[in-house]
């Protein structure tokens, strides 16, 4: 198959590509898939925790310009071990780096599968709104959230 696409430089694709995998909230653990590319066609690589994750990093890359093809070669990990509670907190860590920068000085604890989240929030809705991601989570069953707003 041939794909008349604009020419952009790779560094340009790869950069597109990052970042809105990056900003994208489908994807949990942005930083666990690399991203390669040569001559316009992408090359997919990592561990992703659910197969929508793994598609969607797909979707990403094929809608840039200059992309010619892409090769997902992304793993998925089993249930069990996207369910463990070292995962869910690697996640979560990811989720409130990437999604809630304004969140400080939190801990989180995971026992199987219920999570608690120490820490403070700057406005009211991160407050409430990062429970709500984190009950999103395969594998969360329980959040309780001991957040304390504190305006800068």
């Amino acid at each position: 198959m041939y794909v008349n696409t604009p020419i952009v430089p790779d560094d340009m694709i790869k950069t597109n590509i990052r970042r809105t995998i990056q900003d994208n909230s489908v994807i949990l653990e942005p930083d666990k898939i690399t991203v390669n590319v040569n001559d316009g066609m992408i090359f997919l690589r990592g561990t992703v925790s659910n197969y929508t994750e793994k598609i969607m990093a797909t979707t990403i890359s094929s809608w840039q310009d200059g992309v010619k093809g892409v090769e997902n070669e992304i793993n998925v990990l089993p249930s069990q071990e996207a369910k463990s509670d070292e995962n869910i907190k690697s996640i979560l860590n990811e989720i409130i780096q990437n999604h809630f920068p304004f969140i400080d000085n939190f801990s989180i604890t995971v026992i199987n599968g219920n999570v608690t989240l120490e820490g403070n929030a700057q406005t009211l809705w991160e407050k409430n709104h990062l429970k709500e991601e984190f009950l999103q989570v395969l594998g969360v069953k329980s959040v309780v959230e001991n957040l304390e707003v504190k305006p800068r």
